[in-house]
């Protein structure tokens, strides 16, 4: 006869004898299985980011003021040349130019080519009649445009594309940033 305190052990033992197997196995210890190893993989765009480029190497193409009702005043074609020579040679470069909007606002333009893939771009607006504030950006391509005049004598823009926060502060939906 059987007390109750043996009653109890083995019922113990068989609930172990019934879990082990699945502890084991659990634990990956159990002879003849393979647990594989636990791994996480995750997917992340990133960009090649050059070394800063001390402000002393930095080509400095110049400074324009542009009125906006006359698209031949204050365009410098020669500071414009220069910032597309440097994007096509990803060399580091920098070049600014405000728009004066036919209500008189300003708009700034500060472009920097920063190496290549990277253009950085920060738009100083104090439009009354369009976004206001200064919006940082950094773009991934750019292309000349034709002047917004359509005469052949009128420094052409840019495009800037593959660029961050689509749909804010002067990008487009699709990524764009205009220079005029």
């Amino acid at each position: 006869m059987m007390t109750r305190t043996g009653k109890l052990f083995l019922r113990t033992l068989g609930w172990l004898l019934l879990a082990l197997p699945l502890l084991l196995l659990a634990c990956g210890t159990v002879p003849g299985t393979v647990t594989p190893a636990a791994t996480i993989t995750a997917v992340i765009a990133t960009r090649t980011v050059p070394s800063p480029t001390p402000a002393s190497e930095l080509r400095q193409c110049g400074v324009e003021v542009m009125v906006t009702s006359k698209p031949f005043e204050g365009k410098d074609a020669a500071a414009r040349d220069c910032l597309w020579q440097a994007y096509q040679a990803s060399q580091p470069a920098r070049f600014t130019t405000t728009a004066i909007t036919v209500e008189g606002d300003p708009i700034t333009f500060d472009v920097t080519v920063v190496g290549p893939g990277w253009i950085t771009i920060t738009v100083t607006s104090a439009d009354k009649f369009g976004a206001q504030g200064t919006f940082h950006h950094r773009c991934g391509l750019m292309e000349r445009q034709p002047a917004q005049s359509k005469v052949a004598s009128d420094p052409a823009g840019f495009r800037l594309g593959d660029c961050d926060d689509a749909g804010q502060g002067f990008v487009t939906d699709a990524g764009y940033l205009y220079i005029p």
